[in-house]
């Protein structure tokens, strides 16, 4: 999923081949991103965090999940109710318990 603004950005972005970020060297996709990942993180300053690409993607689904757990687990490209997405994605904090009780109060 992305938002209409994403959209519209990639949509009207000069193109450079089929691909939507290609390599500029090949104009292929790229075989691994993490070396794009890690020059990313190096241009944002943020080397040494301990960021990757599974911590972003990580935090984002348990992001998502405080929104809507069905629709997170269908982004992730798992199967609903899966255990693996519970198992990985799905925190339960403080603050959300205590929303229940002061929703149901």
């Amino acid at each position: 999923p992305m938002s209409d603004e994403l959209f519209e950005v990639l949509k009207n972005r000069t193109h450079y081949g089929e691909y939507v970020f290609p390599s500029p060297e090949t104009g292929r996709p790229y075989r691994s991103m993490q070396r794009v990942f890690e020059r990313a993180i190096l241009k944002a300053g943020l080397a040494n965090k301990g960021l990757t690409i599974y911590s972003c993607r990580r935090a984002r689904l348990t992001a998502w999940n405080e929104v809507d757990p069905v629709a997170a687990m269908k982004a992730a490209g798992h199967e609903l109710n899966s255990n693996v997405h519970y198992r990985n994605y799905v925190t339960v904090s403080d603050k959300r318990l205590n929303s229940l009780v002061t929703e149901v109060a």
